[in-house]
């Protein structure tokens, strides 16, 4: 029987939603405890209009998220001369809904989460950010370094781990791929894992949890970069045509002066000293202006496909 696993919180509620819709058998694994750190209450938020709130979606784990964004925090907070606060949720939708409901000022969003809920509401790019000269990322499929899988096609039958259904490296491309041959997740994979972040699922692959994952790019660059013997664990057997990077993001109803001024802040910080420490701690070259067409064309590519989006 094929199965769904979830790392994470929430399992009662994640349980139930999984066995009224997908009516598959379930089963709970905690990769990773969640640092709860750092998560702000979004009634704290709402009607504080000092306040310039930041969301980050989960690409990562939040106890790296937190180590990662809180300098970043205190930089734009110096800049501003205004309190800043960031919140962490555990999924891209969570992230979505709060642009939506203009609880945060701006969002480091996923590419799938900004083209299928948010770039036909109004929520804008402010910026992108450039790493190693390039605008652009990729899915990688993943599998442990001593399995005998040498393709896509080689992971039939076996357990896969994906992130969060709306994030387009770490789960929209293997929909989209699958379909393109006439196959669905749920008749390819034998088991499939959401891990909610992809460090975690790379991990999965690494601890040989899982039989493979796709994840993104730039994450996996980071991690191999910084865990050494993660290099001997793992292999890429497939690469993702180029997509655009994932966007930051500001509400709908941002005030044009906050708009421009985040702005301004984040396209100058690669020429100043501190700037610069934390676009390296972040894996960033610098911080530039979006071509939106390139995410314009790509939403047009998924919608071509039904049920992706």
């Amino acid at each position: 029987m094929k199965k769904i696993i979830i790392f994470g919180g929430y399992l009662v509620i994640a349980s139930l939603i999984f066995i009224l819709f997908l009516k598959q058998k379930q089963e709970f694994v905690q990769i990773e405890s969640q640092n709860q750190e750092g998560i702000i209450s979004t009634s704290i938020l709402k009607n504080k209009s000092n306040i310039i709130c930041i969301a980050v979606a989960p690409v990562i784990s939040p106890k790296a998220s937190i180590i990662l964004y809180t300098k970043l925090k205190d930089y734009i907070s110096n800049k501003l001369q205004k309190k800043v606060e960031i919140i962490y949720r555990e999924t891209y939708k969570e992230i979505n809904e709060l642009l939506l409901e203009n609880v945060c000022d701006l969002a480091f969003v996923c590419t799938g989460a900004y083209i299928k809920d948010l770039m036909d509401k109004g929520v804008q790019i402010l910026v992108v950010p450039n790493v190693n000269g390039k605008t652009i990322y990729n899915s990688y499929i993943i599998t442990n370094a001593k399995n005998h899988f040498n393709k896509f096609e080689d992971l039939k039958g076996k357990k896969f781990a994906f992130t969060d259904p709306l994030s387009l490296s770490g789960f929209l491309y293997v929909k989209y791929r699958l379909k393109k041959i006439n196959s669905s997740i749920e008749s390819f994979f034998y088991e499939i894992v959401f891990t909610k972040s992809h460090d975690n699922s790379i991990k999965a692959v690494a601890e040989n949890i899982v039989d493979g994952a796709c994840v993104d790019s730039m994450v996996y660059e980071v991690e191999l970069k910084n865990k050494t013997d993660l290099a001997t664990k793992l292999k890429i057997i497939e690469i993702s045509p180029d997509f655009g990077i994932p966007p930051i993001v500001v509400k709908k109803e941002i005030d044009n002066k906050t708009k421009s001024e985040l702005k301004k802040i984040f396209l100058k910080m690669a020429e100043d000293q501190q700037g610069k420490k934390i676009l390296e701690l972040l894996g960033i070259q610098k911080f530039e202006a979006a071509n939106e067409q390139v995410y314009l064309e790509l939403k047009q590519i998924l919608n071509k496909e039904n049920e992706i989006f």
